[in-house]
């Protein structure tokens, strides 16, 4: 269940983060067609796989930042 919210976190990010189609000033997301833009997000992650590890440190401190933050 985690790995399928950090990966729908993963595409979201990608698919409204311009810089990462930094070759072109349109929304090459919503032209790509969809092999095409899964295919281009898997490259990414996995020539960067530390991505993943970082999203899924900050969603686990995400409740304990909530819960400090309630606390005062």
């Amino acid at each position: 269940m985690l790995a399928i919210l950090i990966l729908g976190g993963i595409v979201a990010w990608f698919a409204i983060d311009r810089g990462f189609w930094s070759h072109r000033e349109s929304d090459l997301a919503a032209e790509l067609p969809q092999a095409e833009f899964e295919r281009r997000v898997r490259d990414y992650l996995m020539e960067h796989p530390e991505v993943i590890m970082d999203m899924a440190n900050r969603l686990e401190a995400r409740p304990r930042a909530e819960d400090e933050a309630a606390r005062t």
